[in-house]
């Protein structure tokens, strides 16, 4: 049986719970907020060396 979130509980207790809130609030960000996140989680995997630098070629 899944627990049920606390009315006055200000974070969600369940998994779907969670779930849910995370697609809202992606759904509720502006575009420019969205484009924000994007720069800052390319930032973080170039950073961390989980994507290669980009190489600019020569015209």
């Amino acid at each position: 049986m899944a627990e049920r979130p606390d009315e006055s509980a200000e974070w969600p207790v369940t998994w779907e719970a969670h779930r849910r809130d995370q697609i809202l609030a992606g759904s509720r960000a502006t575009p420019a907020a969205r484009l924000a996140w994007l720069e800052e989680a390319l930032r973080l995997a170039y950073a961390a060396g989980a994507l290669a630098q980009e190489r600019r070629r020569s015209v």
